[in-house]
């Protein structure tokens, strides 16, 4: 039955929330292609309290939309999309926003391409990032690519070729990656696979 007490406004034509994500803290955040919410003028990327209204407080600047969003225990959110800016600073497509909404401009990977789609965490602390992209700190990665907590490249990890976008990722609770998208050739995937 539908929660009528939850009502937020999204506001632009033909946009959409492309994803939603609790945080530890109860806070949620939703990014898409949006222009305002309830009157507030906030786009891209909100984050509603425990209350369940927009929280004003929390205000970064995109110029395109998320796709992903991976709160960190600390309180710092990783988001992914295809915007190329976040308050004011060049970001290819992945940031890292501290609780306030300010970028954490020390977590800087260079992702060629044209968007992030799913983020996902490992135990370890290290970020799996898949979308559509070819390169990631100058070295060759198609699809999907593995970043360390600083958000440096992690070059140990070469996965399967894949031919097509990745769309979704889940860590299991063995540490074994399902990879869902686009692709028809993955190891012998297709549209989803499984990664040690």
């Amino acid at each position: 039955r539908l929660d009528t007490s939850f009502t937020p406004l999204f506001e632009r034509e033909g946009g959409c929330v492309n994803a939603v994500v609790e945080a530890g803290s109860g806070a949620i955040y939703a990014g898409g292609e949006f222009t305002m919410i309830g009157g507030l003028a906030q786009r891209y990327l909100a984050r509603f309290d425990n209350t369940l209204t927009v929280d004003a407080t929390f205000r970064p600047v995109l110029d395109g939309q998320v796709y992903a969003i991976l709160p960190q225990a600390d309180g710092r959110v990783v988001i992914g999309g295809s915007f190329g800016m976040v308050n004011g600073v060049s970001c290819n497509r992945i940031a890292r926003l501290n609780s306030d909404g300010s970028l954490d401009e020390s977590f800087a990977p260079v992702f060629d391409g044209n968007e992030i789609r799913a983020l996902a965490a490992q135990s370890d602390g290290k970020i799996l990032v898949a979308g559509s992209f070819w390169r990631v700190d100058g070295v060759a990665r198609a699809y999907i690519a593995r970043l360390t907590a600083d958000g440096s490249l992690d070059d140990t990890f070469v996965p399967a070729q894949f031919n097509n976008s990745v769309l979704a990722l889940a860590v299991q609770s063995d540490g074994k990656v399902l990879v869902g998208g686009w692709f028809s050739s993955a190891a012998g995937g297709n549209r989803l696979t499984r990664l040690n």
